[in-house]
């Protein structure tokens, strides 16, 4: 999913799980400017090679979000477990990527196996033509942060409006709860080798 600030010629490319709804709506907010949202469905989302072929984003100045791989994984987990229950999300999943349909019987050790053969990394989500653009990258953890440095604000946003906007996908739960084997943080570490690479994030370790 991507979507264009075109008065300010913004592009922002939103992962999963990564808070990049919140992100794009603060934008929208602080710039006062339009949000035009490039997809096929508004729920689904595409790569960015995708997105780029349907608008053209040479001149955009890009931003996109990330969050630490192993709590997205967790977060993801829940979200499309939520089909389970809630026919609305069921008809998303079933529309956008049908296969997900399979996590609601797993436990988390098997989604994690099932994560990493068949969900794309970070850097195949970002990439074009093989490369990562110039994208300005915003961590989930320090939203408050990134988005002051991003817009070169000299008041940091109100964090309890943000707080208001964004009230899904936490963890209430210790990751070590989830991961109990080492091999399972090491199949996500493998799996988003470019995150880690680039020093976004360190690897984990029991």
């Amino acid at each position: 999913m991507f979507y264009v600030f075109p008065k300010n010629k913004i592009g922002f490319y939103h992962l999963h799980r990564t808070a990049g709804g919140t992100l794009s709506r603060v934008i929208k907010h602080l710039l006062k400017d339009k949000r035009l949202i490039i997809a096929q469905d508004k729920r689904c989302h595409e790569t960015f090679k995708w997105c780029h072929q349907q608008y053209d984003t040479s001149a955009l100045q890009l931003v996109t979000s990330l969050r630490n791989p192993y709590d997205q994984v967790i977060s993801l987990y829940h979200w499309i477990r939520k089909g389970i229950k809630n026919s609305f999300i069921k008809s998303i999943q079933r529309k956008c990527r049908p296969e997900q349909l399979r996590v609601h019987t797993m436990n988390f050790e098997d989604f994690t196996d099932w994560y990493c053969d068949h969900w794309k990394s970070y850097d195949e989500w970002l990439q074009l033509d093989g490369n990562i653009p110039d994208y300005f990258f915003i961590k989930k953890e320090s939203m408050q942060k990134g988005i002051s440095e991003f817009l070169d604000l000299s008041v940091q946003p109100d964090w309890y409006q943000w707080k208001w906007w964004h009230s899904n996908g936490k963890i209430n739960r210790s990751r070590d709860d989830y991961y109990t084997k080492q091999c399972m943080y090491d199949r996500i570490t493998d799996k988003q080798r470019w995150c880690f690479d680039q020093k976004f994030y360190q690897p984990a370790v029991i």
